[in-house]
């Protein structure tokens, strides 16, 4: 057989024809071990602590080894970390919300930013900005009751809580 007929053999192989098949020259790489894997996630670790997904995958490891108290010590770790991103991916969610209210209320859509208010409170019912303008929102609309409310909810927020003599404590007692 001439090097010309296993030319024309080739051409009718499956490689050929599927167009994700690898050539035979290029080596799959076998899958790693667990104790392998392991080794790699704990490296990542060293250079990024803050890996939650890493975190968790370590943890699944050691539940796969039959390490059930450090698969408990780092999925425990890996969702305290992930509950923590949540926390603070909530918050900004919820002034991003505020802010397409304040945009809806600039351009004189004021039902519609009373809405983006109102769903970022629901997502932080602290939201200083949300309470607020959502109290001036309502206040406008003679719902003076509910105005106050808010108001006031703005003002005793957590994230409010400045010096009694504070400029923002005093506009914000003026507007009560």
């Amino acid at each position: 057989m001439t090097e010309e007929d296993v030319t024309k053999m080739d051409a009718g192989t499956d490689r050929d024809t599927q167009p994700d098949a690898k050539p035979t020259d290029e080596a799959v790489e076998a899958p790693l071990s667990l104790d392998e894997e392991m080794a790699e996630i704990k490296k990542l670790l060293e250079e990024d602590p803050e890996d939650f997904q890493a975190q968790c995958r370590l943890g699944e490891i050691y539940f796969a080894k039959g390490l059930l108290d450090d698969a408990l010590a780092n999925v425990s770790k890996a969702i305290e970390m992930a509950e923590a991103i949540r926390k603070q991916m909530d918050q900004s969610l919820a002034m991003y919300y505020a802010n397409r209210g304040t945009i809806h209320a600039t351009k004189g859509n004021i039902e519609d930013a009373m809405a983006q208010y109102r769903k970022a409170l629901e997502i932080n019912p602290r939201d200083v900005l949300a309470l607020f303008n959502l109290g001036r929102a309502l206040y406008d609309r003679d719902v003076y009751m509910e105005a106050i409310r808010c108001w006031k909810s703005s003002w005793r927020s957590p994230l409010t809580t400045r010096s009694p003599g504070s400029s923002w404590r005093r506009s914000m007692k003026s507007s009560i």
